[in-house]
């Protein structure tokens, strides 16, 4: 912050670089990395696990799944559109996302893509109506129609407090073992902000099959790494306007 330390260093590395566009490898401690990447503008740098520096534990790739295909009936606007900073939530999600993932798509209704989505130039996925009125689930099944060999890295539109190095702890309890990976609390799983392996793709399409639609459910009943948190203020919905307002009012 004060352009001292590594500062001058950082810049020299970047700069000697810059044509030849090595890998290079940064080490930062979490609650720091997005603001070291503002600061020098890696605007296509990748967070890696830490599992990727074990030999033979490297995981699969993960598809990024922003899910903005709610109705939000008592917010009564779209959530996806809610402006908490200088972007709506949607291309913040987006953005998160975006460094740990090889992919990343936005997960839309109809309704959607007709008021908002069509104008923008990132990459939508419109529900599929087969899966219609099964509430998240809808939208990471349509999803999973064009990417069932990936694992997917799933984060709502309607958590205003979420942060990067929330999605780095995410992301580092990944293992071999597990088909999933959520934030647990008070015994409460968030399927909102959760890692599904490829190896549970086939397990949730049979468990829709026969006639569930929980997400939550779902990762209670497979194999999922469950990240007991106390500091839990990043997992809290604004749902209302009442709430919208009272938080904006606050940032304001």
């Amino acid at each position: 912050r004060k352009n001292q330390g590594f500062h001058a260093l950082i810049l020299k590395i970047i700069q000697k670089n810059s044509e030849a566009k090595p890998k290079i490898i940064f080490v930062v401690r979490d609650f720091m990395v997005a603001e070291f990447m503002e600061k020098y503008q890696f605007s296509t740098a990748k967070i890696l696990s830490k599992n990727y520096f074990i030999p033979n534990k490297r995981e699969t790739d993960l598809v990024g799944i922003a899910l903005c295909g709610g109705e939000s009936r008592r917010m009564k606007t779209d959530k996806a559109l809610l402006k908490y900073g200088n972007e709506p939530q949607w291309k913040k999600v987006h953005q998160l996302l975006q460094p740990f993932c090889k992919k990343v798509v936005i997960s839309i209704n109809e309704k959607q893509w007709e008021d908002w989505a069509k104008e923008n130039p990132y990459e939508f996925i419109i529900d599929e109506k087969k899966y219609a009125n099964h509430g998240p689930l809808t939208g990471v099944l349509s999803v999973i129609e064009k990417f069932d060999e990936s694992a997917l890295m799933i984060v709502g539109t309607d958590f205003p407090f979420l942060k990067l190095e929330n999605l780095i702890h995410l992301n580092n309890e990944r293992n071999s073992f597990y088909e999933a990976v959520c934030f647990e609390t008070e015994g409460f799983l968030q399927p909102l902000i959760s890692i599904i392996e490829k190896e549970a793709i086939a397990k949730l399409l049979e468990y829709y099959k026969q006639g569930n639609d929980s997400l939550r459910k779902f990762l209670g009943e497979i194999k999922t790494k469950e990240i007991e948190i106390t500091e839990n203020q990043f997992l809290e919905n604004i749902n209302t306007e009442r709430d919208f307002q009272i938080l904006k009012n606050k940032n304001d």
